[in-house]
């Protein structure tokens, strides 16, 4: 009878060890310039995290008392326009030409600094967010003891994370196109069980690149 429940045990331990570990398993397809239909992205981080990624920034960001610098879209249309547009070359002795192109020099000199003032001030206030931004992340994984966890998306797009303890997650990764990129933060409530989640560009978030 010993026999029969140390077989038993032995038996209960070997298939338990055989199920497979729940995972948060994310798929990942986007539509690329030119292309028809959405395709696998490789080689992309996804993270798991235990806390809400933007609402984080919010909450520092209004601390820090000092909005994000923002970069005018007229502004970059201005100087496009004058970069496309340059003025026709001036005749020798055509004063009022060359004071146009004089002036055309100028504005474009002018509005390339304001916008390189603009992208310094970014950097500047990303490298404090991103500071503060650390700090919180480590003191909150302190407190709770719930870290996040990363995997990288293979050639089908999929990346596997491990299943974790219950509670609100939210699945985080951006991804960079020619002229803007995809956001994802998307929660998930987890109570220990697989979960599969895509994400697409329709329900990721597009944000301009500066």
């Amino acid at each position: 009878m010993k026999r029969s429940l140390a077989l038993l045990a032995a038996a209960a331990l070997v298939l338990g060890a055989c199920e497979p570990e729940p995972q948060v398993v994310v798929e990942l397809t986007v539509p690329q310039p030119g292309a028809t239909q959405a395709e696998p992205i490789a080689d992309l981080p996804v993270r798991l995290l235990p806390y809400d990624r933007d609402a984080l920034f919010d909450s520092l960001a209004a601390a820090l008392r000092q909005p994000e610098p923002v970069v005018p879209q007229e502004l970059l249309q201005r100087l496009d326009s004058l970069e496309r547009t340059p003025p026709p070359a001036a005749p020798p002795g055509d004063s009022l030409a060359r004071l146009r192109a004089r002036q055309h020099g100028r504005q474009r000199e002018q509005l390339a600094a304001q916008l390189d003032s603009l992208r310094t001030a970014r950097r500047d206030w990303a490298q404090r967010m991103a500071q503060a931004f650390a700090q919180a992340v480590t003191e909150r994984a302190r407190a709770t003891g719930r870290v996040e966890a990363v995997d990288t998306t293979d050639a089908r797009g999929v990346a596997r994370l491990p299943a974790p303890e219950d509670g609100r997650w939210w699945v985080f990764a951006r991804y960079a196109l020619p002229d803007h990129e995809l956001y994802w933060n998307l929660p998930l409530e987890s109570v220990g069980d697989s979960i599969r989640i895509r994400l697409t560009r329709e329900n990721a978030q597009v944000r301009p690149l500066m």
